[in-house]
């Protein structure tokens, strides 16, 4: 029985000891003891351990890297649960936005893919229980990209009259150069030739751009329609790769009261000139003018370059031929005769709008075109003046001050240079005649460059002259026309050749 006390007893020395004495247990010297059931202790709030199969939010071009899970200790009565998706917050972007690009500090790869890395030692502003999410540094920076500078364009007319001979039957010929002193570049060349030479199929003419040693034919013996050389004599020209005509199939008969040259008009050169294009117009340019058959000599009277420069173009493919009738006319047009000896571009103009149901005095509408000394600008000269001359003198006025003023009429009136053929008869085609700048009653003469006081240089022609085209048949090679009170046929040659001389201006219903 002693033995069952002393057990006992020492049962609850035991009991005494591990309830009084564990460490931060002890009770103060005369403190109570509450003999009371321990409480469990409260749970602290935690982020769980992070579960590594749910992915954070991350920017969408980057991947993540799954690192090995870390084990975090965790009280026995929590849930892992995944831990809320990160969150970035955006930059603003600058307005306007700069190009940017992506620099790496040095060491990191392009392509290197961002990691998810539990840190071993968290920041103090992070949370307990969370990775630290490592990724290689990006920096954006803007990339400073230089406007390019677009130079002006402008245009640039030199001419020389060299009065210089031609020597007969010499395949040297003469030369001529002209100095540029401007070092942007070529967009679009043009050439004007004036040479004397009562055989033009004699003639071989090329010019050479000295800084680029470039070349380009421009005339090779022309010839006539039965394919003999051109028996006719001297060239008024201005040579554009724009024209519909070629230069070297041309040969006037030299006939009618005027005595137009073989070669007068604006033509296509055998050679493009867009081959000089994006060149540098600074330097020497020569022209060379060789008679290669025998008999007779003749002279280099003057020529001109008249180029748009500015900064390098691209060049851009034609648009595709549209589907046309071989063969169109239009019905309802009327004409009568002029009222003084320069006001054709009047009276054509108010039979135009006659067309449209629009009615106007021949007088009145001459009282309202703008006068100027460019014929681009308004009327210039006289109108009682002698007709077959060239500003500043009597001489009329271009398309456009006349479209204005059809508009101001009400008549849907719009003025072009540089038509092309098809887009005449297209106009046509669609029942409406087209209002056509020409020269010597569709017959001829020949076009210059000429400079008004406002520097705008434009290209004027003798014997300048406007008509209606009312059809056309490409079958019988014939254009109709109604002008000054008649109605007459020309061929098509013709009909190109005189209104190729001012640039194929024309007035038609459309922009």
């Amino acid at each position: 029985m002693a033995r069952i006390i002393r057990l006992s007893i020492l049962s609850a020395s035991l009991i005494f000891l591990f309830v009084f004495l564990l460490p931060g247990r002890s009770p103060a010297i005369g403190q109570a003891v509450d003999f009371s059931p321990t409480p469990e202790p409260a749970t602290p709030t935690l982020s769980a351990t992070p579960d590594y199969s749910t992915t954070p939010t991350l920017e969408p071009s980057q991947t993540p890297v799954q690192p090995q899970a870390t084990s975090l200790p965790a009280s026995p009565s929590e849930s892992p649960t995944a831990p809320p998706a990160a969150t970035e917050t955006a930059t603003p972007t600058p307005t306007p936005a700069p190009a940017l690009t992506e620099t790496l500090i040095p060491g990191i790869a392009d392509d290197t893919e961002p990691t998810l890395t539990p840190s071993a030692t968290a920041p103090a502003s992070a949370t307990p229980g969370n990775p630290v999410l490592s990724f290689p540094l990006i920096i954006r920076q803007p990339t400073v990209t230089p406007t390019p500078t677009v130079a002006p364009v402008e245009q640039l007319l030199v001419c020389r009259s060299p009065d210089a001979v031609i020597p007969d039957n010499n395949l040297s010929g003469v030369s001529d150069t002209i100095q540029i002193n401007d070092s942007r570049v070529i967009q679009d060349l043009d050439l004007r030739l004036d040479i004397s030479h009562p055989f033009t199929g004699d003639l071989v003419i090329n010019l050479t751009h000295l800084s680029s040693g470039t070349t380009i034919n421009l005339l090779n013996r022309p010839r006539q329609n039965d394919g003999g050389y051109c028996r006719q004599g001297n060239i008024k020209a201005i040579l554009d790769d724009d024209h519909y005509l070629h230069a070297n199939s041309q040969c006037s008969d030299n006939g009618g009261f005027t005595r137009p040259p073989a070669i007068g008009g604006m033509f296509r050169p055998p050679q493009a000139l867009s081959s000089m294009n994006n060149l540098s117009a600074s330097g020497g340019w020569r022209l060379t003018v060789s008679d290669q058959g025998p008999v007779d000599t003749g002279t280099l009277r003057s020529w001109c370059i008249y180029t748009q420069v500015g900064s390098p173009v691209t060049p851009t493919p034609a648009p595709p031929a549209p589907l046309l009738p071989s063969r169109a006319h239009v019905s309802g047009t009327t004409t009568h005769m002029q009222k003084y000896p320069l006001d054709c571009e009047s009276r054509v103009a108010v039979d135009y709008a006659a067309f449209f149901g629009v009615r106007i005095n021949e007088d009145t509408f001459f009282n309202r075109l703008p006068r100027s000394n460019n014929p681009d600008r308004g009327f210039v000269g006289n109108v009682m003046g002698t007709w077959g001359q060239i500003p500043p003198n009597a001489y009329g006025v271009h398309a456009e001050p006349v479209a204005a003023l059809l508009r101001d009429f009400g008549v849907t009136a719009y003025a072009h240079k540089g038509m092309t053929w098809d887009e005449l008869r297209a106009e046509i085609a669609a029942g409406k005649p087209v209002f056509v700048w020409d020269v010597g009653a569709v017959y001829t003469g020949w076009p210059t460059y000429y400079t008004p006081s406002d520097g705008n240089v434009t290209i004027v022609a003798n014997y300048q002259h406007v008509v209606q085209v009312i059809g056309y048949d490409q079958a019988d090679n014939t254009v109709e026309i109604m002008d000054n009170g008649n109605y007459y046929q020309r061929t098509i040659a013709q009909f190109l050749r005189s209104w190729s001389a001012l640039d194929n201006m024309a007035i038609i219903s459309h922009p």
